[in-house]
Order: structure tokens, then C-alpha cells, then sequence
């Protein structure tokens, strides 16, 4: 960069200036770029662009360098006041040798001597003021003036091309925050459409927390069933472990607890600085929690949390309060479901105890299939949602017979081909008792299924091997053994010895190999598992 000593030199710079502001767009490097130059070509060492805001009638300033921090950032004074003011108000450039001399001055530098302000304008209008101090007195010739009114509309472009590129960067960041928004709301919208179990819901709202609003940490928290006043949590991702297993939030304690009990979202930008604040994830410093809202009460919390200060912005917040709002409406509709659920098993269980009670000798039948059913299962390696189909279908595997008629199912002999085929249906009449309920759908296969044989001479379908459903497979043998153990109005209670020859005996017949050792293990039979 060559110094403004001489006019050649001085055009030389200007033309200098002019070539780098065409090849900078980024106004945040456009605003350095000019004051660097200005500071290097007119060799001082304070010098500010100010903008004006036509609305409030005030200079507010831009972008300084050699200035304390409070000017720099916080500096702004109304359209008419101090020399800048005054440029600003006429619209004519300004050079002042000694400020000190100025009635119109306003102090900007300790020591200040001298000052030169120039107007930026945009079709004839100020739209902002070049602004340089010196504690040392300048001289500035007419040329030199000219130079930085020159140099001030070169600025004065490049500026409004930079601030138009930047509205339109905003404008298409607010654009797909607004797409953002809607998608998830469509996708929350498609939630609320469906009637699902609240464990499924859960997984649904952190599925889109993390694949839509791109949140790397976010929890669902809802009361605990025995003390409504506190918080765990439900479903996280993003959360350690040990974290999801261990808190518990107080209502009012945190931020969490503070949400919870005043109904009002938050946004804290540095929970370092929030008192109480409960660690959630490893290194969180921005936290959102939004209330889970259904008709002005609060079912629980949604939760979000960062690791940098400040990386949620008040877009986001707004749209993850929205989606917090549609959240809950999925939550309480599954609480809901639940709870009807709920009403219905309990009574169809009570059913089934009482069809028990109408015999002496399949009372605790049930209990008694599903313990052997559930140590199988666990022999086996089930799942979870395996294991819980064996405990839902276990106590009703036997509900249809609530449909058989007493002389049959108390018979003191031997039933006929007529009653044994009316028998059969049980499974089927329990089906479609259990058919309104979505949660028990898999227990209800098991329960239609829990008579098929291996080798497909069972009933009702007649499925064969790996067609039954491995549940009602470790029924089958659950259910024989303890059949055959227990007295009947026709018959005395067999040995466990025979019982258990005659299981493996119909290994692979009626029963699956894989069930049958496992439950010798069960039983402790390990000597009569095939090598």
C-alpha cells in the first residue's frame, strides 16, 4: 500500500481501494478492508464507519478500529450532534483541525486534535459517515478531501452490495428455517394421525429432534408414576447413560424443574452462569427446555442441550417451543391410549381369573405356563419386547375358553371328536377378544398360535416349524408340561419323570428342538439334552 503524500500517489490508492472492495462481498471483511486502507493511506491510526438509521434519527456506529471497547461497539449519537452529526444532517464533508476549537465535537479519543468526516451516500441520501480522528494534528488539502469523498462513495457502493447480500443470505437462512419448520411441523402432523403405544411416540419426537432440527442432545422428561412432582427421564438420546438412569428433577429445581413448575419455555445461552443448573450431557453450555403443554397443564419437559455457549438461537427457540406444543399433543393422546389400554386388560385379566375360578383344577394355570414360559424365554435369549409378549400373553393364553361351554372344558372323561374340535376354538375366541387392542397384537398371535405343532399337525392354522412364532413355541411346551403335571377331572397328574420323557420324546414333532432344550435346562435336565 503506498502512502497519500502526493496526488499520483493519492489516485494510485484510490484506485487500489476500488479494486479491493470489488473483490469483497462479506461485509464484515468489506467494513476491515476499508478502514485498513484508510488507516494505512491517510497514515492514521483511529478511523470508523458509521451507519445512519434513517428510522431513529442516529448514527450508530458499524465497524472501528483504535477505539476503546465502549466506543467501538457501543458508540451512537443523534443526526445533528457532533461533527459526524452534522455531516450526516448536511450531507457535506468535514475537517476540522482542532476539535478542541469545535463547539460541535463530541469527545470519541482521549486527546483528540483533529477530525475528518465524509458523508456515504446511496442515490444522493446519507446512508452513513467515513470518520477519522488524530491526536496529532492533520493537514488535509482539498485534494485530499476530494480523495475521501471519492473514496467515500466507492465505499457507499460496495457497502449497499455487501448489506444486499447479506439480507439475502438472511432472507434464505430465514427461508429454510421457515421450511425447516414446516417440515417438522408435517411430520408432527403425521404423528398426531396415528394412535401409537407412548413408548413408540417417544422414539418418533427425538427421531425428528435429531434428523430435523439436527439436535445432537435432546431428552423427553415426564413425572415419575408415583410422585408427580418429580422429573426423570423418559427417552433420551445424546445423554449418557448413567445420566438418563440416575436424574431426578424436583419441581422448580434447575431449569428443567423452573420450566416444569411455571409452565414458561426457556432458553439459557451459558448454563454456567444459570444457578442450578443439573448437568445433562458431557460439557453443555446452552440449554432449551420447553413445557409439554395439553390444555394448560404441564405433562413433562422437552429438552435440548449444547456445547457451546450460545449455539441456540432465538429461531430455533421459537421453533423448538412449536414443536415442544405439537409434541405434547402426541404424548397426551398416547397417556391416553395407555390408560384405556390399561382399563381394558385389567378387566379382560379379571375374565380370565374368573374363568379359572369355574375349574378347581386349572386354578393358577396361567401363572404357573407363564413363569416356565418366562425362564424359557430367557434361556432362549429373547428380546425385551419378547420377553414382555410372553408376560401379556401368558395370563390370557387361555381366555377363549371363556367361550366353551363347563360341560366340556369339566368333563370327567375323555372328550369326544365333537367336543374336542369345539375345544380347538379357544384360541381364536381369545384372539378376537384381545382383537381391540393394538399393544397386545403379538401377545394375540401367541395366544391364536400356542396350540400349532412343530411338525404342522396343530391348530388352528396348521403352521409348521419357524412359521409359529417362536413365543407361542415356548408356550406349547410351557403349557403341555404343565397340563400334564396337574390333576384333570379325568385323569391323575403324571409323574414329573414321564412328563419330561414325554416332551423330548416329541421333540421336533410337537415341539421345537430349541424349546425343548432349553427348557430341560430350565428344569434342571440337562442329562437328557442331546448331545
Amino acid at each position: 500500500m503506498v502512502h497519500a503524500e502526493s496526488p499520483v500517489n493519492k489516485l494510485a490508492v484510490l484506485n487500489e481501494i476500488s479494486t479491493a472492495l470489488m473483490s469483497e462481498l462479506e461485509l464484515p471483511h468489506l467494513l476491515e478492508l476499508i478502514l485498513d486502507r484508510v488507516r494505512t493511506a491517510f497514515d492514521v491510526d483511529r478511523c470508523a464507519i458509521l451507519h445512519l438509521d434513517a428510522n431513529a434519527g442516529r448514527l450508530k456506529m458499524l465497524r472501528a478500529v483504535g477505539y476503546d471497547e465502549v466506543v467501538a461497539h457501543g458508540f451512537e449519537i443523534a443526526v445533528g450532534e457532533g461533527i459526524s452529526g452534522w455531516v450526516a444532517s448536511t450531507g457535506m464533508p468535514a475537517f476540522v483541525a482542532d476539535v478542541r476549537q469545535d463547539p460541535r465535537y463530541v469527545p470519541g479519543v482521549t486527546g483528540a486534535v483533529s477530525e475528518v468526516a465524509v458523508p456515504l451516500k446511496r442515490h444522493g441520501d446519507v446512508v452513513g459517515i467515513l470518520d477519522i480522528e488524530s491526536t496529532r494534528p492533520l493537514r488535509m488539502q482539498d485534494f485530499d478531501m476530494e480523495l475521501l469523498s471519492a473514496l467515500a462513495a466507492k465505499c457507499a457502493a460496495a457497502l449497499y452490495t455487501a448489506s444486499l447480500l447479506q439480507d439475502l443470505t438472511a432472507s434464505k437462512y430465514q427461508l429454510e428455517q421457515r421450511v425447516r419448520e414446516l417440515q417438522v411441523l408435517n411430520h408432527v402432523g403425521k404423528l398426531l394421525g396415528q394412535v401409537l403405544p407412548l413408548d413408540d411416540v417417544l422414539r418418533e419426537i427425538l427421531r425428528l429432534a435429531r434428523e430435523k432440527l439436527h439436535f445432537r442432545s435432546c431428552a423427553v422428561l415426564l413425572p415419575e408414576a408415583d410422585d408427580a412432582s418429580v422429573l426423570r427421564i423418559r427417552a433420551a438420546v445424546g445423554y449418557p447413560e448413567a445420566t438418563v438412569d440416575r436424574v431426578r428433577i424436583h419441581r422448580g429445581e434447575g431449569i428443567t424443574g423452573k420450566v416444569f413448575e411455571s409452565g414458561i419455555p426457556r432458553l439459557v445461552d451459558d448454563v454456567t452462569k444459570a444457578a442450578g443448573y443439573i448437568p445433562g450431557i458431557i460439557g453443555g453450555r446452552c440449554e432449551m427446555a420447553c413445557p409439554l403443554l395439553s390444555r394448560g397443564r404441564v405433562l413433562g419437559v422437552l429438552d435440548a442441550e449444547g456445547e457451546e455457549p450460545g449455539c441456540f438461537d432465538e429461531g430455533m427457540f421459537v421453533l423448538f417451543s412449536t414443536f415442544a406444543s405439537q409434541a405434547a399433543i402426541a404424548i397426551k393422546n398416547a397417556q391416553m391410549l395407555e390408560r384405556q389400554q390399561s382399563i381394558y386388560y385389567q378387566t379382560i385379566s379379571s375374565l380370565a381369573a374368573a374363568l379359572e375360578a369355574r375349574d378347581s383344577y386349572t386354578r393358577g394355570h396361567s401363572e404357573r405356563v407363564t413363569g416356565l414360559a418366562v425362564r424359557i424365554g430367557e434361556r432362549l435369549g429373547l428380546r425385551t419386547g419378547e420377553m414382555a409378549t410372553i408376560r401379556q400373553a401368558g395370563l390370557l393364553h387361555d381366555l377363549g375358553k371363556i367361550g366353551i361351554p363347563d360341560g366340556v372344558l369339566n368333563k370327567p372323561a375323555a372328550l369326544s371328536h365333537e367336543e374336542r374340535g369345539e375345544l380347538q376354538h379357544h384360541p381364536a375366541f381369545g384372539t378376537n377378544i384381545l382383537g381391540q387392542l393394538a399393544f397386545m397384537r403379538q401377545a394375540s398371535r401367541a395366544i391364536l398360535h400356542h396350540h400349532e405343532r412343530f411338525d404342522g399337525n396343530g391348530y388352528p392354522s396348521g403352521l409348521v416349524g419357524a412359521e409359529i412364532p417362536l413365543v407361542a413355541r415356548a408356550f406349547a411346551v410351557a403349557d403341555a408340561w404343565d397340563a400334564m403335571t396337574s390333576d384333570r377331572p379325568y385323569r391323575d397328574a403324571m409323574k414329573d419323570d414321564s412328563a419330561v420323557m414325554e416332551i423330548v420324546d416329541n421333540s421336533g414333532h410337537q415341539f421345537d428342538p430349541d424349546v425343548v432344550r432349553a427348557f430341560l435346562h430350565v428344569i434342571g435336565r440337562e442329562d437328557l439334552v442331546p448331545e
